[in-house]
């Protein structure tokens, strides 16, 4: 059986994003409180998994560069991972 992520199947916005700024982080689930811990170990490897959200400037593939509320996921040696854009706040020029 082939593991997918919850957040790949759900996507509002999109995945695809670079990132240029992010502030405000606060960690909504670390350990076995991140329910797609066994997809993140299985693609990346075993770690202290958390899940964490944040305010940032993005800049999505089309060019569009935005104020947006992030999740993202993080684990100790890995770094941040699986980046996704779930509201936009504000629109920038």
């Amino acid at each position: 059986m082939r593991v997918t992520p919850r957040t790949q199947r759900r996507g509002k916005i999109g995945t695809q994003i670079n990132t240029v700024f992010i502030n405000f982080l606060e960690i909504i689930a670390k350990g076995k409180g991140v329910k797609i811990r066994h997809y993140l170990q299985q693609k990346y490897g075993s770690g202290r998994w958390r899940k964490l959200k944040g305010k940032a400037i993005i800049q999505y593939l089309d060019g569009k560069v935005v104020e947006a509320e992030i999740y993202w996921f993080e684990s100790t040696g890995i770094g941040r991972v699986e980046d996704k854009a779930i509201r936009d706040l504000e629109r920038r020029k």
